[in-house]
């Protein structure tokens, strides 16, 4: 996930100073709680100049909960289960490219562990005061998913009237993906993909003329599954 993060001083002319890194991924995964490592590569995007970055380790606390979760920076690699170094870096001019090496450490795990490392420039503060200068730094999250030693994959359908509902009873997430939803003339639409953690419901409405709809589950490591869900319970 790109974020924005904007540092301005606001004077008169406007001068426009970027600091650009790109990443290789944005996602890591480790199956099975595999304590191995990955690596990610981050590039310079002004290869004319040094480019220092720095990286952050926190953990979703409640992956469910989507943007909404809170997060807890994690310091001590014992705790966080997660090595994440360097800390700190420079690409230097015509380096091109320096790695971030990602090692689970995690010991036995019932349930999935989520995490967000933070991946920005670092740049000093605005040299002069008689110029207006805004700093524009553009970072990146990596999430790094950690699989139980067992993954569960397991889900639950219900009915309320016309709609039916999906709730991940497993140990860690699956997606939805390929969605349709078809009337009785075999007439389809395409349904949003559904990215559902441990405890997560996902809704699918059903319209008067529809009648069946269609998922593909992905989980990592296990055979994907097709599912037809029938309205009201038919």
């Amino acid at each position: 996930m790109k974020r924005l993060l904007l540092l301005a001083a606001l004077t008169l002319s406007g001068i426009v100073h970027a600091e650009k890194i790109a990443v290789s991924k944005t996602e890591v995964y480790f199956d099975n709680n595999e304590n191995g490592k990955q690596t990610v590569d981050v590039f310079n995007l002004r290869p004319q100049n040094t480019t220092y970055f720095a990286t952050r380790i926190q953990e979703v606390v409640n992956p469910e909960k989507g943007a909404k979760s809170p997060l807890v920076e994690l310091t001590d690699p014992v705790t966080a289960g997660l090595i994440v170094t360097p800390n700190k870096s420079a690409i230097r001019p015509h380096q091109g490219q320096s790695p971030v090496t990602i090692v689970n450490i995690n010991p036995h795990l019932e349930k999935e562990r989520v995490y967000r490392v933070d991946v920005k420039p670092v740049v000093g503060g605005v040299d002069s005061v008689s110029d207006a200068q805004l700093k524009v730094l553009l970072g990146y999250d990596i999430l790094v998913h950690v699989q139980p030693d067992e993954p569960v994959f397991t889900y639950s359908v219900r009915h309320d009237g016309d709609d039916v509902y999906l709730t991940n009873t497993g140990n860690t997430h699956f997606v939805m993906l390929d969605g349709e939803q078809c009337d009785s003339r075999k007439r389809c639409a395409t349904l949003p993909e559904w990215y559902l953690y441990p405890g997560v419901e996902a809704r699918i409405p059903f319209d008067e003329d529809k009648q069946l709809a269609r998922y593909r589950l992905i989980m990592r490591g296990q055979e994907p599954r097709n599912i037809t869900l029938n309205k009201g319970g038919n």
